[in-house]
């Protein structure tokens, strides 16, 4: 009776040990497969973190290129206008040629926008040829005239270019959280303690049985 006693005790403390070492094989393959899946995210974000950098190298590139461009545009238009007033004052120049060059861009553009009769057309492109008359007469002074127009308009293209660079720059940088990159690879480390503590677990409880 004592026999078939211990041997029963015997049986039920294989049973458990079986339930445990089962329990923790499983506890270790579910972690397994956790730290494989977490693995795949960081890859992934790894791997949108890597393109970010690129682009955003791309853009600051290209920003810094049109802002450099800009200051050198300035200096520039700075010694443009030293020429125009050593020009004017050589010349003894009392009109104004950036006002007379204003009235024929004014001009121009109202033939090119405005729905004119044509009559009115007439009118306006008799005006445009008399003030351009005036406007040679000035001489050399309105090609420096001409000229401090093309590298303003130039400055205003290059302005808009590394502003739209910057923005771009801005809203690529805020969309990339480095911060979940760090967080993942806690996660697996965590998940790798807990995953060796549970293999441990099991080949205890399987030595157990031999």
């Amino acid at each position: 009776m004592e026999l078939e006693q211990s041997i029963q005790e015997l049986k039920n403390q294989l049973s458990q040990i079986n339930q445990e070492k089962e329990k923790y094989y499983k506890e270790k393959e579910e972690l397994k497969r956790q730290i494989l899946f977490i693995i795949k995210d960081v890859k992934q974000i790894k791997s949108d973190k890597d393109k970010s950098n690129i682009d955003v190298k791309d853009l600051r590139d290209k920003r810094d290129f049109h802002n450099k461009h800009v200051k050198d545009l300035i200096e520039k238009i700075k010694k443009i206008n030293e020429q125009r007033r050593e020009l004017s004052g050589k010349h003894n120049i009392k009109e104004n040629p950036s006002r007379i060059k204003e009235q024929i861009d004014s001009l121009e553009l109202k033939i090119e926008t405005e729905a004119l009769t044509l009559n009115q057309e007439k009118k306006v492109m008799k005006q445009i040829k008399d003030i351009k008359k005036q406007y040679s007469k000035l001489g050399e002074i309105t090609k420096i005239i001409d000229e401090h127009s093309a590298v303003s308009k130039e400055i205003e293209d290059n302005k808009i270019k590394a502003e739209e660079y910057h923005r771009k720059l801005k809203e690529l940088t805020k969309d990339v959280d480095y911060s979940k990159f760090k967080e993942k690879s806690n996660e697996i480390e965590e998940l790798k303690s807990r995953q060796q503590e549970a293999f441990n677990r099991f080949v205890e409880a399987k030595a157990n049985i031999h």
